[in-house]
């Protein structure tokens, strides 16, 4: 039974991706019916405030003319479905009306709003509710939601594009591309899962970039973050990164306070942020501030200064880091951090995915203090949620 539930809870994951980049701030779901091995209806949570995927599943089982099938069918699912009126209605209430007596999830839901309540709800109608399967695959998906949902604050994945020795450009500004285009491809995937794309005025003054999901069809665009501490890039409205639907600019809050009702495009917000002894600006305090969006995933794109600044605070989950097969010499590097004096041997960093992406490769690099917090969190749950 445990290797046909497998089968058909991978299938349920699948079809999660087909809405991958749909439901943020809400996490990807995918949901499967089967009923004598047989798939009647399959669905995936969409956009934020439409239907979850348990409810487009029994819908497509009705479109299909399977109605009098589900109440004997099993329901796979790859969250524990929600048991509160949010935008929708409780997906429980659903599963319960349609007569649904046999519930497979893969993980549950860590929202405190729901966090296992679902469960007993199903539990508690007579439903028989297994939990605890391709909890890594499900975690490693929805990223961002679980860690927004259990440590309170959302995913830092940090973006770096080097040649083998590790550079990012070239100090006389002649690099505007090191990877392949294959790459660069690659790395709008990220994007376009994040919820908001931050990058620092270095960056923006340096290369004028649009940072916007290209290559990938989605309704969604990820908010657009500069880290600015003195708000110079304001005066420059013509900026190709000002024409995304939505621009944070986080500025020292002296400075935001001073400029007061400045006219400033509808698309554009600042934010003030304290600053520190070193008089850099606080990133907890941004990281807070997104949280407060609903922001699940920050793709950081910038430059060795933004890059240092948010390793130093402990603040980087994971790198996501392209090279080339190119050495450039003694020229800029991603991180400016002073010579260590011995090699560290608690190092939390792990080099958990390596691809070969045409010639260059892909490496994604966690904090293993990150990935530990989330996993162990949710095998917890799985433990006291197993009847």
């Amino acid at each position: 039974m445990k290797n046909k539930h497998n089968h058909f809870m991978r299938l349920a994951y699948e079809a999660s991706l087909k809405t991958r980049f749909l439901p943020d701030p809400n996490p990807c779901v995918g949901c499967v019916i089967v009923h004598n091995d047989e798939i009647i209806g399959e669905g995936a949570t969409q956009i934020a405030g439409s239907h979850h995927a348990e409810i487009m599943a029994l819908k497509d089982a009705r479109m299909r003319g399977h109605e009098d099938l589900i109440a004997d069918a099993i329901l796979y699912v790859t969250l524990e479905p929600c048991s509160h009126f949010g935008r929708t209605p409780p997906c429980t209430d659903a599963l319960i009306s349609n007569g649904i007596k046999h519930v497979v999830i893969a993980s549950p839901d860590p929202n405190p709003i729901v966090g296992g309540n679902g469960i007993r709800i199903l539990r508690s109608n007579g439903i028989k509710v297994e939990v605890g399967f391709m909890l890594e695959e499900v975690l490693e998906l929805n990223l961002g939601f679980f860690s927004r949902m259990i440590r309170g604050t959302p995913w830092v994945r940090t973006k770096i594009a080097s040649s083998l020795d590790g550079r990012i450009s070239l100090t006389n500004g002649q690099s505007k591309w090191i990877t392949c285009e294959e790459s660069r491809n690659d790395g709008h995937y990220w994007r376009a899962r994040s919820s908001i794309v931050l990058t620092g005025v270095g960056t923006v003054l340096a290369d004028n970039p649009k940072l916007n999901v290209r290559h990938f069809n989605t309704p969604r665009a990820p908010l657009i973050g500069i880290v600015d501490r003195e708000l110079n890039i304001i005066t420059k409205p013509k900026l190709s990164i000002f024409s995304n639907p939505k621009v944070y600019v986080f500025g020292e809050m002296a400075k935001v306070q001073d400029l007061g009702l400045v006219d400033l495009s509808e698309n554009i917000e600042l934010v003030g942020l304290g600053c520190l002894d070193d008089g850099k600006l606080n990133l907890s305090e941004l990281l807070e501030f997104l949280n407060s969006l609903q922001v699940n995933e920050i793709h950081l794109e910038a430059g060795s200064g933004l890059n240092t600044s948010f390793y130093e605070a402990g603040l980087i989950d994971e790198l996501l880091w392209y090279q080339a097969p190119l050495v450039l010499g003694n020229c800029n590097s991603p991180f400016n951090i002073k010579e260590v004096e011995s090699i560290p041997v608690d190092n939390k960093l792990e080099i958990f995915d390596i691809k070969s992406i045409k010639n260059n490769v892909r490496l994604r690099i966690r904090n293993t203090e990150s990935w530990g917090t989330l996993l162990n969190s949710l095998k917890e749950m799985v433990l006291c949620l197993q009847a």
